[in-house]
């Protein structure tokens, strides 16, 4: 039960993620806040010619609106964000279950995808993985480290809060903590204290329904240890180790 008024300052902001990440998942935690609003359209990478339009959205959000986005970092970008005073929250996730994850989403949901012709042509899930994580030169598909490090750059952004999937989804000491983070980030000290703090927890816990999201697939944690035989964890290591361990997972 809520017991105390969490309507929130006023703000704008950003919610990005690398994909595969649980976006949907703190997308419907944020729409539990009363008042709060998603205003549509999604906006992806972020490349130079995106930028217009990007800007125009930007523009157009107002007190209490947040948009949702896979974006690369760049300056130009970022550039945007601090121009229109706009926070933004960054969602990370184990890159080996991003992995696992967007390899299933690329099969079973996303045939339009580059990769999706090359990946059902493979005889296993591991060649799939394999591909993924090696690239595909012939596709101008990079490796799975350089594809991650388009979006990395966000960890160091002073506007930009990054959110882990785990914390979402672990123990509710790990959610009451990442909430904390998430609203002192957006609206301060006030919105992350007492009883405001364990009410904001509640609204946005009871939004959670990962059945509602068409992306959605397990959502467990450490879904790669089923999927992973000791070569494709050493090739993982090979490939993206060094990111593993600058984000916390190694």
């Amino acid at each position: 039960m809520v017991h105390t008024d969490i309507r929130l300052g006023s703000a704008s902001f950003v919610v990005n993620s690398i994909p595969k990440s649980g976006t949907n998942l703190l997308d419907q935690m944020l729409l539990g806040i009363p008042g709060l609003i998603r205003k549509e359209p999604y906006l992806f990478e972020g490349l130079p010619t995106d930028l217009e339009g990007h800007r125009r959205i930007l523009a157009d959000l107002h007190d209490g609106e947040y948009t949702l986005g896979h974006l690369y970092h760049s300056a130009e970008w970022a550039n945007m964000l601090r121009g229109f005073g706009l926070k933004q929250l960054f969602l990370i996730r184990d890159p080996r279950d991003v992995l696992v994850s967007l390899v299933y989403f690329i099969l079973d949901k996303f045939p339009e995808d580059t990769l999706y012709p090359h990946l059902l042509a493979l005889p296993t899930m591991k060649d799939r993985y394999l591909a993924v994580l090696r690239g595909v030169p012939s596709l101008d598909y990079p490796n799975f480290a350089a594809w991650l490090n388009l979006f990395l750059g966000w960890r160091f952004d002073p506007l930009t809060h990054v959110v882990t999937y785990e914390s979402l989804v672990g123990s509710s000491e790990m959610r009451r903590s990442a909430i904390a983070g998430i609203a002192g980030h957006l609206w301060g000290t006030e919105a992350v204290s007492g009883d405001r703090l364990t009410d904001l927890v509640a609204v946005m816990e009871q939004g959670m329904n990962p059945d509602l999201s068409w992306t959605f697939r397990k959502g467990v944690i450490g879904a790669w240890k089923d999927e992973f035989d000791q070569e494709l964890k050493t090739e993982f290591d090979k490939v993206a180790g060094e990111l593993l361990i600058g984000l916390g997972y190694g």
